[in-house]
């Protein structure tokens, strides 16, 4: 299959989408980049304790990935995740 790698360089590929992305270390970035999407992605079941710290569906381990449909939803509820977050860390601060 595809690498993670190869994706990456196609800017309009769903994946590369700005909800697909998140702050990892440069390691873990080496580890994933030649890896095919599919072993990837069957990987991700065993950091599933860390998909809440990144605003991360506990789906994800699970969709089709060739479904956009199914990506999009995911991509959707992260979005919304994030705001709740930040609209509740914001609000918290005001006085």
């Amino acid at each position: 299959g595809q690498s993670t790698r190869d994706i990456r360089k196609e800017n309009n590929h769903y994946l590369n989408a700005t909800m697909n992305k998140t702050i990892i270390s440069s390691d873990a970035n080496k580890k994933i980049g030649a890896k095919s999407v599919t072993k990837y992605h069957n990987d991700l079941k065993q950091y599933s304790t860390q998909f809440a710290y990144h605003f991360i569906n506990l789906n994800w381990a699970d969709v089709d990935l060739a479904n956009q449909n199914d990506i999009k939803g995911l991509f959707e509820s992260r979005y919304n995740d994030i705001l709740r977050s930040l609209r509740t860390t914001i609000a918290s601060s005001l006085f």
